[in-house]
């Protein structure tokens, strides 16, 4: 891909002539724009990022459903926004995306010229996992800045040979493995990758490699204790996660054929906004040993992730494919990329901020016009803010202490202690195979509210999930029932109410 520059320099677009100015300009307006719309429009936060703060607070080493670090990354910006507030958690998704924007930028440098690098990473602007399902931060997000950050890593190693760049290498693959297991597959493609190429294979002989693992083995091996210890629980989750339900056959070719499928629709907005450039050019700006690496690198995930559900037979949900398309800007601007025109940087300019509306549009709209169409809103309209105030004054109303714990499930009981200013602990559907920082005899010992959520509109409410309030009762000392409240949703539209059932243990 070359770069049209017969016009003078007055007649230069400033993509043309600040590349620099341009990327970080659109990356602070990616960050801001992410982080203040979901915070202006959302008063509770999304079940992810609750049931996070919830496993977050207790600092473990793994947790019942994932590895620990989207948790322990939710709590440090929950404790950096001095607790109770949503704008730190949205900003924390924005973080993330934007670190992998700037490190596909740099990779994008190895292989193109500055203008082309841009609009490879404008293009990820494009990318519904980079802006709509951004802003709940969870197990999947996380791995955009790893992953990225990873292969960038990956580049500067076997191109160069530096010890540090294997160590970052390691460092990220450890790290990457603590956000999702689905790390692996990236794990496997980078192996391959140097395994095949013989000038990437010369590295072996040599310290780097080695390097990296030792660092990656030091990331991770205290989780791997943790699981050891705690007979896998989170393997199991992602193993059961993943169960392909009846075992028919013929899930061994619809679920990734279904995966496969869903993923192409999220990459054509970015298609739209390069098409805007103009005719593509014929051949590429890619090398032979580029194409290889970014082959690898960017299909090999995908590639194997469909390999193995047409082996194994399981579901693949359609949020794993989150950190799949990093590359996919790069690979479009590489292989198909016009010759860049004054023209062409107009109508790009002109698409990609319509794209980035749109996108802007499509959520506002989810979020605030959906309660008038129908009588459910969102999570993020559960009124979990009126209910920490409810039940934390409560407490403070009957004993002389901070409220210590709340039991019940991890959606209803983590809005409750997120938003009390008490920031109690969460025993989780009171079983300590899933709040192991928790057992009935502390729990009496401390005292604690029970929450459970009723019907909507009012009623009275359902039984606290499968546990009933007399065997807690047994288990852990008396439970005084209350009067269900009944809660306002937080919209504009008409709900009816939220019937919220709800005891007190008295501490011992």
């Amino acid at each position: 891909m070359t770069l049209a520059n017969g016009a003078p320099e007055r007649g230069r677009s400033l993509l043309q002539s600040r590349p620099e100015v341009v990327f970080w300009g659109f990356l602070a307006l990616h960050v801001a724009a992410w982080t203040i719309l979901p915070t202006l429009a959302n008063p509770n936060l999304p079940l992810d990022v609750i049931e996070g703060l919830a496993w977050g607070r207790e600092w473990q080493l793994g947790y019942a459903k994932h590895p620990p670090l989207s948790p322990w990354l939710m709590e440090v910006f929950a404790f950096l926004g001095g607790g109770g507030a949503n704008w730190p958690l949205y900003l924390l998704s924005q973080v993330c995306v934007g670190v992998a924007f700037w490190a596909m930028w740099r990779l994008a440098g190895d292989f193109l010229d500055p203008v082309p690098a841009l609009l490879s990473v404008l293009l990820l602007e494009g990318i519904y996992y980079h802006n709509f399902t951004s802003p709940e931060f969870n197990a999947n997000v996380v791995l955009l800045p790893l992953w990225a950050l990873a292969i960038l890593a990956l580049r500067r190693a076997v191109t160069g040979g530096s010890w540090r760049a294997w160590a970052a290498w390691g460092l990220c693959l450890g790290l990457g493995l603590l956000g999702k297991y689905y790390t692996g597959v990236l794990i496997a493609a980078m192996t391959a990758l140097v395994v095949a190429t013989p000038a990437y294979r010369r590295h072996l002989a040599r310290p780097g490699p080695y390097i990296g693992l030792a660092v990656f083995a030091a990331v991770v091996l205290p989780h791997v204790a943790w699981l050891i210890a705690n007979d896998f629980p989170s393997f199991s989750y992602a193993i059961n996660r993943a169960g392909s339900g009846d075992n028919a056959w013929s899930g061994h070719i619809v679920y990734p054929l279904r995966f496969l499928v869903g993923q192409a629709p999220i990459v054509l907005p970015a298609l739209l906004i390069m098409v805007a450039l103009g005719r593509p050019k014929r051949g590429g700006a890619l090398s032979r040993e580029g194409t290889r690496f970014l082959l690898f690198v960017g299909f090999g995930p995908l590639v194997l992730t469909l390999l193995l559900s047409a082996v194994v037979g399981f579901k693949v949900r359609s949020m794993w494919g989150t950190p799949l398309l990093l590359t996919s800007g790069l690979m479009l601007i590489g292989w198909f990329g016009p010759a860049v025109t004054l023209a062409g940087l107009r109508r790009f300019t002109w698409a990609w901020t319509g794209i980035f509306a749109v996108a802007l549009g499509a959520y506002t709209g989810t979020v605030v016009l959906r309660p008038y169409f129908y009588d459910t809103g969102k999570r993020t309209h559960f009124p979990g803010r009126p209910l920490a105030a409810a039940v934390t004054a409560a407490w403070h109303a009957r004993f002389d202490s901070p409220v210590p714990v709340i039991i019940g499930d991890a959606w209803a009981a983590g809005s409750a202690a997120y938003y009390s200013p008490d920031r109690p602990s969460v025993y989780i559907d009171a079983n300590p195979a899933v709040a192991p920082w928790l057992n009935d005899e502390k729990v009496a010992k401390t005292g604690a509210i029970v929450i459970w959520l009723g019907p909507r509109g009012g009623g009275t409410a359902a039984p606290f999930a499968e546990t009933s309030l007399a065997a807690l009762s047994e288990r852990i000392g008396p439970v005084e029932e209350q009067q269900p409240m009944s809660l306002s949703w937080q919209v504009w539209g008409d709900m009816p109410p939220q019937s919220v059932g709800w005891a007190l243990i008295p501490p011992r």
